[in-house]
């Protein structure tokens, strides 16, 4: 019979120390919320510069037009990356995890790419920055299963299948913190396959900051559109039919499949500025402020107060 002691040794040595202490410390996972932002990418196949009436140059002039880049820049710097890192470090004491995937042009202005790239230096864990050329469009579906990846070696995923909700955002428009705790309610197999949509929120008139802001309640807005799905670990792949929230225009995707409205808070804020992509074939800055000032007068929009529009700007 073999002493304690080295019993004991002998055990621990067909253990691979390192790693199982590896483990030991990754944080247990058992939900993901997948952000999905284009941030002025440029595609040479893309059908916008057609229905816009313009030639691709025209398109991809407007496109990189530094004036249009300094609003995206700004709203997404200044308000949507705080927010993510907060909700990032407030998801984890709750088993979930938060990335946020956001495509950009690989012809941005240098001075822009080296800021997205200092986001992933510094928040790697958060952040994913894809670059794409203007010949090669990105596969939403390819960059979440390759996202996955990332997460198995860095967490701990708990379970046979992971919960996961992806959710589209466009680059000049701001999610709120309500939106992300009521998220989460919805981060169950109950619900796996279904869409939810979140209709209340505010227009907020921006101009170097936001100016004005009112209420509004529009079911078909397809800002913070996300869908349900599953990642089986075995298989190591996505299982929900159709799983990513894409371009599909909002009103086919609540009039043809499974939606969930929840309008029981304010999701968001719907930026509307000289510079918006609808905006893009007006004259000039005083056109488009006479367009969004009938915007509004047209929709009856009551004008928001202070204390509760900054709370979406989670400055409460």
């Amino acid at each position: 019979m073999m002493p304690v002691k080295d019993s004991i040794e002998k055990m621990l040595s067909y253990i691979d120390v390192k790693n199982y202490k590896v483990e030991l410390d990754k944080k247990v996972v058992n939900s993901v919320v997948f952000g999905l932002m284009n941030f002025s990418v440029l595609y040479s196949s893309t059908k916008a510069y057609k229905v816009a009436s313009k030639s691709y140059e025209e398109y991809k002039n407007s496109v990189l037009n530094r004036d249009r880049l300094k609003v995206r820049e700004d709203i997404f710097f200044r308000y949507t990356v705080p927010l993510l890192i907060g909700r990032h470090d407030a998801y984890l004491n709750e088993g979930t995890v938060l990335r946020f995937n956001v495509a950009i042009s690989d012809q941005l202005p240098v001075s822009v790419i080296k800021k997205f790239d200092g986001l992933v230096l510094e928040h790697g864990d958060i952040f994913n920055v894809i670059k794409v050329s203007e010949s090669e469009p990105h596969n939403w579906l390819n960059i979440l299963e390759e996202d996955f990846k990332y997460l198995r070696e860095s967490y701990s995923l708990s379970g046979e299948e992971v919960i996961f909700a992806n959710f589209r955002l466009d680059d000049d428009d701001v999610l709120s913190v309500d939106y992300f705790k009521h998220l989460s309610e919805y981060l169950d197999s109950t619900y796996e396959g279904f869409y939810l949509t979140f209709p209340r929120g505010y227009v907020g008139v921006y101009d170097e900051g936001y100016k004005e802001s009112y209420k509004i309640n529009k079911p078909y807005l397809a800002i913070g559109l996300s869908k349900i799905c599953k990642y089986n670990l075995s298989d190591c792949q996505i299982t929900t039919d159709n799983p990513i929230v894409s371009s599909t225009p909002h009103t086919l995707i609540v009039n043809n499949s499974k939606t969930i409205l929840d309008s029981r808070f304010a999701a968001y804020i719907w930026t509307m500025h000289n510079f918006s992509d609808t905006r893009s074939n007006d004259i000039n800055a005083r056109q488009s402020s006479s367009k969004i000032k009938q915007f509004i007068e047209d929709n009856k929009l009551e004008k928001a107060d202070v204390e509760g529009f900054e709370k979406i700007l989670y400055l409460e």
